[in-house]
């Protein structure tokens, strides 16, 4: 209750969700899964500490008579908010058949012929590890799950998490078998208006958190317009793979929910810079925050940046907010965890409620280079190719400057709420190019319209690793913006040994409350 609490108590939600399957391990004592560390004769066996500690929390519950199930789903409720069970359709956290390690399924250990078979090449020591739900043996497998879950009354709803980790079929089949998950899905639907029937209550929603565009649905079988047609969907959380991504495309699927009774949310998460975990240093940073590490990939959320991400994804279509990875955080130990970074995520969290909510302060637009991956991917992702995301989206964006295109424009694109109807904007915009000496010359440009070279200044840090410059200009001398942006870069390199230069960062900061 005081776990439900840390969050409930400062912040208002409609749903409040709780990961209770992945699919075949569940995290209570079950009939229909294998709770996790039940194969294991002493919790002393799992090698795993915090696995480990989690088992025997399950176990030290169950034999106090304590329904954890229970005891928060009847807190969430007297907070005020539903209670919804998380299922994560094809969670793959055990990367190999390994019965050692709690989190890989008996089930997929029995049944290796039902696994998905891959014809890309994995990390050495890396196996794919998830059913594969073309087999029907699957997916009655885990309807057992769903309907052991669906009577327990204390569930108000149900969230299917299809990001973790996006694999349902054969790859290069998923395409043509979107038809078996929708079938699926319906299946869960029949379930959930029985239980609802059984309880004489009302309908028991279903959400569904899918990738971020309508093409990565498709591609891992995922056909949200026709779950939508069968009436099978209440919530539609559109979702990047572990980032608040302000470039998340929601207008997509705003498309296909227009109309209906479904809501559209936006994921956002903590964490905001993506998985590079090379140079440049993120010590004694202006702006963000790099908090566990000194790279990309330590920089959480600020109010400001928060702000400007929920500006993106309301401005077009979101109908609000799903916060990802949140509670995992609200502890005492970790990497960021601890009261202060509570009040930090806490703080943000409240500041992107609604749009008039979000536009009460500045907003920081910082668009990164979110899968630009140090080495190959080391885990048995759905897609595991550089500059993609685990789910297939291409959310990096890289410009080089090499000699092959000197003097050539590149376009670095960026959608921004604020400023998309032309109005003036008060404010900074920003961004390093690294490996670009103070004199090479650069001709910059907003939607095609240049900018006047006098209205720009540079900040030269030769003897950073690697060595930048910051080119740094106020929003009031900008050519306007629309929305969905441009900003051009032309480069005339001054030809000299090194590395060519390149950029991968921008940040606009919107000082004034524009509405």
């Amino acid at each position: 209750r005081e776990w439900v609490d840390r969050v409930l108590d400062h912040i208002d939600v409609d749903v409040y969700t709780l990961s209770l399957a992945l699919p075949d391990i569940v995290f209570y004592p079950s009939a229909a899964g294998e709770t996790l560390g039940q194969r294991f004769a002493r919790v002393e066996d799992i090698e795993s500490e915090h696995l480990r500690a989690w088992s025997r929390c399950i176990r030290a519950l169950d034999a106090l008579g304590t329904d954890p199930i229970a005891v928060v789903g009847e807190h969430v409720r007297a907070r005020g908010a539903a209670f919804f069970a998380e299922i994560r359709v094809s969670d793959t956290h055990h990367m190999s058949a390994d019965l050692s390690y709690p989190l890989c399924p008996q089930f997929s250990m029995d049944h290796p012929e039902w696994r998905i078979q891959r014809n890309d090449t994995l990390p050495d020591g890396v196996e794919e590890m998830a059913m594969d739900y073309s087999f029907p043996e699957v997916r009655a497998h885990r309807l057992a799950i769903v309907r052991e879950l669906a009577a327990r009354p204390e569930i108000d709803g149900f969230e299917l998490n299809f990001i973790r980790w996006g694999k349902n079929f054969i790859r290069e089949e998923a395409f043509d078998k979107a038809h078996v998950m929708t079938e699926f899905i319906g299946q869960i639907r029949q379930i959930l208006d029985d239980a609802a029937a059984a309880r004489g209550s009302a309908r028991l929603p279903l959400a569904m958190r899918v990738p971020s565009t309508i093409a990565e649905c498709l591609a891992g079988g995922l056909d949200p317009a026709a779950w939508l047609a069968n009436g099978c969907m209440d919530y539609l959380i559109v979702s990047d793979f572990n980032y608040s991504d302000p470039q998340l495309p929601v207008e997509e699927f705003a498309t296909i929910t227009a109309g209906t009774e479904c809501k559209l949310l936006a994921q956002m998460g903590d964490m905001i810079g993506g998985t590079w975990q090379g140079k440049p240093s993120m010590k004694d940073r202006e702006r963000g925050l790099a908090i566990f590490a000194d790279h990309y990939h330590g920089l959480l959320n600020t109010d400001a940046e928060a702000r400007a991400t929920a500006c993106n994804a309301y401005a077009w279509g979101a109908d609000g907010i799903s916060f990802w990875n949140i509670c995992v955080n609200m502890g005492d130990v970790g990497s960021w965890s601890g009261p202060d970074h509570r009040a930090r995520m806490l703080g943000w969290m409240n500041a992107v409620r609604d749009m008039k909510t979000a536009l009460q302060g500045p907003r920081h637009y910082h668009y990164m280079p979110l899968y630009k991956w140090l080495n190959t991917p080391l885990r048995n992702y759905a897609v595991n190719r550089q500059y993609h995301s685990p789910l297939g989206g291409q959310h990096c964006r890289i410009l080089t400057f090499d000699s092959a295109q000197n003097g050539t424009r590149q376009v670095y694109p960026f959608r921004m709420a604020d400023g998309r109807n032309g109005e003036a904007l008060t404010g900074t915009l920003r961004f390093p190019i690294f490996n670009l000496a103070l004199d090479d010359d650069i001709t910059i440009d907003i939607n095609g319209e240049p900018v006047e070279n006098s209205c720009v200044r540079r900040h030269g840090r030769p003897s950073t690793d690697p060595p930048v410059t910051i080119f740094v200009l106020a929003l009031a001398d900008c050519p306007a913006f629309r929305g969905h942006n441009e900003l051009g870069l032309t480069v005339s390199r001054v030809e000299g040994d090194g590395e060519s230069p390149y950029m991968e960062e921008l940040e606009l900061i919107v000082e004034d409350d524009a509405t």
